[in-house]
This record gives structure tokens, sequence and C-alpha cells, in this order.
């Protein structure tokens, strides 16, 4: 519901009004405004120095509806050519100045918001801007810190010089962004974009984007969904869908491949390259009688350099497992069932570089035909070689 105005509108009435009567009809309409939706106009009767303010709702042509004595005035009976006119009321500049907020050069306008900065703006239900220099724009923003901005519904700042974009985000470290959706940020200088993403204090200088990612320790970068870097991780890297830091390192969760290339594209030799990769199972029993199987996504073939195992734990160990690598449905395809060598302690590794095949798969197998003996033999299987995004 909106007050309108017209610029020195007046008019008299063409017929007598009555102190009971709700619509009038006036010489002239077109001069005033023509509310609907709730919007009104407010007109002032002005005849021997006695006046009644009236506010309207809606206007057909010449004839006005009306509600009677408005801002502390009393309906009158008024004779037909008595003068109305859109004045300037008490009222009115009382409603903007309840809209200017009480720091000096503030503006704050909505229900209940709040500018007691100087040049503070608040704009929206709640919306408060309590520092210098500070914006909060939308239902319950809030901006309490120094040159702050915060845009959007439950939007708020609470430290200087950051900014919050977007629905239900928070930023408490200074110098800070956050956009998107219930996005919260702790660390100073940081950055965080999407949705649910967090910063913890101690992530000074981090970056978090993505859905639901987490960035932990000081320049942390966290990118991709459900990206994790722990709070004690100074300088982690974690980069795709799910990705984890928990130490000082990098780790791309997405398989790097070598991209689909359509068509001839000489001069963009890049554009059809990719990196090699390295493919690891999770720690298995090495005295247990298993396979291990992976599929690649869809469209993704694998070719195989060397295969392997890496000991992540040992103790005791008296006999040897043997392993062989191969694909779904023809299990020693890169390797025949070969016993190991050396492994015997932690970080120790047997390769296989000598391959009965390179050929690429769309499955990797690896399976312990003959089991260790001993108190404790864990591993993980690798895969080193590079993948292809099969053409199109």
């Amino acid at each position: 519901m909106s007050q309108l105005f017209s610029n020195n509108a007046e008019s008299t009435l063409s017929a007598a009004l009555s102190n009971s009567a709700t619509t009038a009809t006036v010489a002239d309409g077109s001069v005033f405004k023509a509310p609907t939706g709730g919007d009104f106009e407010l007109l002032t009767l002005l005849a021997a120095g006695v006046y009644e303010i009236v506010k309207v709702t809606a206007r057909t042509s010449n004839t006005l509806t009306i509600v009677r004595a408005q801002e502390g005035t009393t309906a009158r009976n008024w004779a037909s050519g008595t003068s109305i006119f859109a004045g300037v009321t008490a009222g009115s500049l009382a409603s903007l100045i309840a809209n200017q907020g009480t720091g000096f050069s503030a503006i704050a306008i909505g229900d209940d918001a709040s500018a007691t900065g100087m040049r503070a703006v608040a704009v929206g239900e709640l919306a408060s801007a309590n520092f210098s220099n500070v914006v909060a724009v939308g239902s319950s923003a809030g901006s309490t810190a120094a040159n702050a901005v915060a845009v959007g519904a439950g939007a708020n700042v609470y430290a200087a010089g950051s900014a919050a974009l977007g629905y239900q985000n928070a930023a408490y470290g200074s110098d800070a962004l956050v956009a998107g959706r219930g996005v919260t940020s702790y660390g100073n200088q940081s950055v965080a974009l999407g949705e649910g993403g967090f910063i913890e204090t101690e992530g000074t200088r981090a970056v978090a984007i993505g859905r639901n990612v987490y960035a932990g320790g000081p320049d942390a970068i966290a990118i991709g969904a459900l990206s994790d870097v722990d709070y004690l991780v100074a300088g982690g890297f974690a980069f795709g869908d799910t990705a984890v830091i928990t130490d000082r390192s990098m780790q791309a969760a997405a398989l790097p491949v070598v991209p689909r290339a359509n068509g001839v594209e000489a001069d963009a030799a890049w554009r059809m390259a990719g990196s090699a990769s390295v493919i690891c199972s999770a720690a298995i029993s090495l005295k247990t009688l298993q396979a291990y199987t992976i599929t690649l996504p869809a469209g993704v073939t694998f070719f195989p350099e060397e295969v392997g195992v890496i000991v992540t734990a040992a103790s005791g160990v008296t006999g040897q497992p043997t392993l062989q690598f191969g694909i779904t449905g023809t299990a020693a395809k890169f390797v025949a069932a070969t016993e190991t060598v050396g492994l015997t302690a932690a970080h120790a590794r047997h390769r296989f570089t000598t391959l009965a095949s390179s050929d690429g798969a769309s499955t990797l197998r690896a399976e312990v035909t003959v089991a260790a003996t001993g108190t404790t033999l864990t591993g993980r299987i690798y895969w080193r070689g590079f993948a292809v995004v099969n053409a199109a």
C-alpha cells in the first residue's frame, strides 16, 4: 500500500457532500491520481478557513471514493463549489521522517527498518544499518560494522569491509565476500560462493566455492560440491566433487582426462591434451582372497601403463600375497597371477610395468589370488596411466 501524490492538483465539488458520504463528485477528476490495489492519495477540502482531509482510495472519471476525517480532522457538510486539492499534510511529512534514519545522512525505508549510522541505508522490513557507511537491503538484512553491505533477505554482515549477498548469508570476518544462499564465513579476507558453504575463523584468505563446501584453514581453497579442507590445514587445495584434504596438499576428485576432440583443430592442440592419472583403491586386506573392481564413468577409457600395490600397514608378515590385474570378464588381462616381493612394511610398493596388454578399459579389476600370511598386511591397489573421453 503506497501513498500517491499529484503536483498542485486542484478542483471543486460539483455536488454537495454530506458529512457521511463516501463518494465525492468533482468538476475535473483527471488532475488527481486513480488509486488501485490499496494505494491512496490524500486530498484537502477547504472553505472559509475550515478544512477536512480525506483519503481517496479509487477514482472513476470525476467520482472519488473517499475515507473521511483523516489526520484528526472532522467530517463536515460541504457545499457544491468547495475547493478540493492535493496539499502537503502533517501525516505525509511524519511518514517520510519515520522512514528516514536517525544517523547523519541516513535513510531507513520499510516497517521497523533502522539506520542509526552515519550515511547508512536500510531498506526492507526489519532491515538494520547500524554503523557508518553501511547498506542493508532486504527483509531482516543487517549491517553492523563499518563499510559493510548486506543485500538479501536475512543477509547479515558483522565485520568491517565485508559483503553478504543473497538469502540468509552471513559474513563474520572482515573484508570478506559471501554470496549465494545460506553461506557463512568467519575468515578474514575470505570468499565463499554457492549454497551452504562455510569458512572457519582460521580460514583467513580462504576460498570456498560450490554446494556445502568447507574451507577451514588459512589460505585454503575448496572448489566443488562437498569439497572439504580441514580447519587445521594451511594452504590445502581440494578441487572437485567430494574432494577432502586433511593435510597441506592438493586433491582433485575429478578424473583428469584427455577431452573429446571433434573435428580437426590443428592450431589448438591444447584442447586435445590431458594429464596422467593415478587411480587408487581404498585400503584393503591383502590377507583375504578378494577382488576389487572400479567402473569408470560412461564414455571414459583408461589406458594403464603401470599397476601395483602400496602397503598401508604391515606387521609380522610371513608370506607374500599373489595379485593379478585385469578387467571385468578377463581377470588377468594386464598381469597374470604373480607373487609380490618385499611387502613387509608400511609404504613398501610392488609395481608391474611390463603388462600383458595396455589396451584401454572401461573397468579396472585387481584380485588377491593367494592371501598373504602374518599378523597384518593392508594396501592400496593402484593403476597409473591416462584416461580418454571417447570420441562422439
